[in-house]
């Protein structure tokens, strides 16, 4: 049984990406009460991530400067 009545839309997901465990924990728990969200974290499973998910993300909010797939490139 879904929390949210059918006639009220769903809020929207989130991806975080960090490379960082502590910063990409953090910024869970903050954000987890008010929105769906998800958790990558490198550039490469983030895409993974968009991809399985995209019906539901809304928002990626990412680290510029990680290993191997950076949000630059």
């Amino acid at each position: 049984m879904s929390s949210t009545p059918a006639h009220l839309p769903r809020k929207p997901g989130l991806l975080l990406v960090d490379d960082e465990p502590d910063t990409l924990a953090v910024m869970h728990r903050i954000l987890k009460p008010h929105f769906p969200v998800f958790t990558a974290g490198l550039g490469e499973e983030a895409l993974r991530v968009l991809e399985r998910e995209h019906a539901s993300i809304r928002l990626v909010l990412l680290d510029l400067t990680m290993p191997g797939l950076s949000g630059v490139t």
